[in-house]
């Protein structure tokens, strides 16, 4: 579950066309409310969003992965009941571009994955052309980037890539946002957070599978992760990730 206030200091053409996305087909409040929706279990996820969907104004549902075999292609995969059920909700759909790689053997963030496309500027313009067809082909909000486990030398292909991504999505009014993970040089929170709309700090898996047992996200752990980041990033583009699940 996330959410933040509708940032009022974007540029005025893309403030105004979310402005009015939002006020004709969102519940109204001045917080972007959301959740990440995951279709690879859709017997909890489909259920879940037809019964709170009415709760949300946003979702960003994980439907975009790179393409393990040219490994510079999108590969989509939208499932049409969530999509029909997002849309009667009325919410703003922003779709998840993750580095996940299922045909790992150990399935997992695959940094080897996304290292052609942050470093080949051809192939990188391939791919974001396929995001952008595909979002308007499909008439979307906008994008979320959930790259993690990243393998690079130094943060800046990242940036160099976000840069790219927020300046053909911005030019077409659409949503730019990015899910970082708590206090990790992954991530440059600083210089990324000029090239997004809003940075979504996923402040949880304090405690996770296969390591020791403990809590998922505590408070003070919380606490401590939004002030540190406030520190990096403008805190009216924070927006904070919890987490709604456990581990056995």
């Amino acid at each position: 579950f996330l959410e933040k206030k509708k940032k009022a200091g974007k540029s005025d053409s893309l403030r105004r066309a979310q402005q009015s996305f939002y006020s004709e087909n969102s519940n109204q409040t001045p917080y972007i409310r959301a959740a990440f929706y995951t279709p690879w279990t859709v017997k909890t996820s489909l259920p879940d969003l037809e019964k709170n969907g009415d709760k949300l104004n946003t979702i960003f549902p994980e439907w975009f992965f790179i393409d393990t075999n040219s490994k510079y292609k999108l590969a989509s995969k939208i499932d049409s009941a969530g999509l029909a059920v997002m849309r009667s909700k009325g919410l703003a759909i922003i779709p998840i571009i993750s580095n996940y790689n299922s045909s790992l053997p150990h399935p997992d963030f695959d940094g080897k994955l996304l290292h052609t496309i942050l470093n080949d500027s051809i192939k990188r313009r391939t791919f974001l052309k396929n995001i952008v067809d595909t979002l308007e082909f499909y008439k979307l909000q906008g994008v979320n980037i959930d790259f993690e486990n990243i393998d690079e030398p130094t943060n800046d292909a990242l940036t160099k890539f976000q840069k790219e991504v927020y300046t053909e999505l911005h030019s077409r009014e659409m949503m730019v946002t990015m899910d970082v993970a708590v206090k990790n040089n992954d991530y440059d929170y600083k210089s990324l957070s000029n090239y997004n709309d809003y940075i979504i700090l996923m402040a949880y898996d304090e405690f996770s599978e296969p390591g020791k047992p403990g809590p998922v996200s505590s408070q003070r752990w919380i606490e401590e992760a939004v002030d540190w980041t406030a520190k990096k990033i403008d805190p009216e583009k924070v927006i904070l990730g919890f987490a709604g699940y456990g581990y056995n």
